[in-house]
């Protein structure tokens, strides 16, 4: 931590690349597709909900 906080230009660099990683990264249109994604995925791993019988039986045929 010293030699970060001793050298401006270095200390800067790291400002600046934390920056950028927090705009890239951190930023509603990438979590928005991660947690769309997230969504996808468990919706895909999920089996048909089966039909009750009673229900079943009053389904039109298809």
């Amino acid at each position: 931590m010293s030699a970060i906080l001793d050298d401006p230009a270095l200390l800067r660099r790291g400002r600046e690349n934390a920056r950028r990683f927090a705009r890239e990264c951190f930023n509603w249109q990438v979590q928005g597709e991660v947690l769309l994604a997230l969504y996808q995925g468990a919706d895909a791993a999920q089996p048909e909900p089966a039909m009750p019988a009673h229900v079943a039986s009053h389904a039109p045929a298809a």
